[in-house]
């Protein structure tokens, strides 16, 4: 999620002790994954399937302090370990 969001009315607040629209939207994009991983076992299929859940790149330069890439050096369009270090979940109930 980018730094700068478009956090719908509705959302806004949510976050409890981080209140930012950052912070709100991030609530809502983890309630949509959770709805996923919900369906999935809904539909008995939850075993079988290979949820991957990652990022394209590191964090923006001016994303800090929400996203920051430390302890690493840089940020995303570089070729330092911050553009390149990211984010990865893998679930798998079945394995």
């Amino acid at each position: 999620m980018h730094f700068r969001t478009h956090t719908k009315p509705e959302s806004r607040g949510q976050a409890g002790r981080w209140q930012s629209p950052y912070h709100d939207t991030m609530v809502d994009h983890d309630g949509h994954v959770g709805t996923l991983l919900d369906l999935l076992d809904e539909l008995g299929i939850a075993e079988d399937t290979i949820v991957i859940y990652s990022t394209d790149n590191g964090p923006h330069a001016n994303s800090w302090p929400d996203g920051a890439t430390t302890p690493f050096r840089s940020e995303k369009a570089t070729n330092w370990e911050g553009a390149f270090r990211i984010p990865e979940l893998i679930r798998w109930p079945g394995r």
